[in-house]
């Protein structure tokens, strides 16, 4: 795939990113680039080189700009993702709207955090320019984590039932996969697995006492558990632009025209 056929040059008066598999290569691009385009951001300016208490904390800091210009784009392509049918573009559609939420409605004030703990930076301490905006804590953050949990959530559903899909709900005809299709279904589910579990466990250390809040926050455990799903998500959206491991489905009414292919799985379900 070269960049000729990623942006359709020859199609005059048309947008340049028209097809799904060129909006899904984006987001898996840009989603295993965030966490990095956040820490050295902030690293660069503010010279600060820990970690925030989570991804959503950047958005105090001058990492926002990446924040803010990446879930967008997130948000706005899985608005407009079509899928297969109504209930993938459904789903999608409300993932892009709890991603725009969570910027809308920010995560707790990161002074708390910065104020009065021992394993991270006091003001007078601080590096110039690390915090660039704050806010009034409100329950606008219950809102935020509310967002982000519907929006990996919905991108867990994406990965492990609606990307390995391989035909139309009300469609009964047989399928045949090829290798390469088949290696693309197991990595949905593995990085459905890594969304969902980070999930699980942050949901667990904000209701429960199974994990201990100090140690927990103190290796900022949150920021390394969004990360992973967030990585998992972009890979899942990276496999499904057929970009490195190419995947197809072959109809049974083509699978005459195919014969000669070796390594199809049949799929009759």
């Amino acid at each position: 795939m070269n960049i000729r056929e990623l942006l359709h040059f020859e199609e005059e008066g048309k947008i340049a990113l028209k097809e799904e598999k060129t909006l899904r290569l984006i987001v898996g691009i840009l989603g295993m680039l965030l966490p990095f385009l956040l820490y050295f951001s902030v690293a660069i300016y503010s010279d600060y080189y820990s970690v925030m208490p989570s991804i959503s904390h950047y958005y105090f800091t001058r990492g926002s700009f990446f924040l803010h210009l990446v879930v967008i784009i997130f948000s706005l392509i899985l608005i407009i993702y079509k899928g297969y049918d109504q209930a993938d573009f459904w789903l999608s559609s409300t993932a892009g709207f709890a991603g725009l939420l969570l910027l809308f409605f920010p995560t707790d004030n990161i002074e708390d955090y910065l104020c009065g703990k021992d394993y991270l930076l006091d003001l007078k301490n601080r590096p110039p320019d690390l915090v660039i905006t704050q806010m009034k804590n409100s329950s606008t953050a219950n809102i935020h984590l509310i967002s982000a949990a519907i929006f990996f959530l919905s991108l867990a559903i994406m990965s492990i039932f609606f990307f390995t899909r391989v035909r139309p709900r009300a469609s009964k005809e047989t399928v045949y996969l090829t290798r390469g299709r088949v290696i693309q279904n197991r990595i949905y589910y593995v990085c459905g697995f890594f969304i969902i579990t980070p999930l699980v466990i942050m949901i667990l250390a904000g209701t429960t006492s199974l994990i201990d809040p100090v140690y927990y926050e103190t290796n900022h455990f949150t920021f390394w558990l969004e990360c992973i799903a967030l990585i998992a998500f972009a890979f899942s959206w990276f496999t499904k632009s057929n970009t490195i491991i190419k995947g197809s489905v072959i109809k049974e009414s083509e699978y005459q025209q195919q014969m000669p292919m070796t390594n199809l799985k049949k799929d009759t379900v």
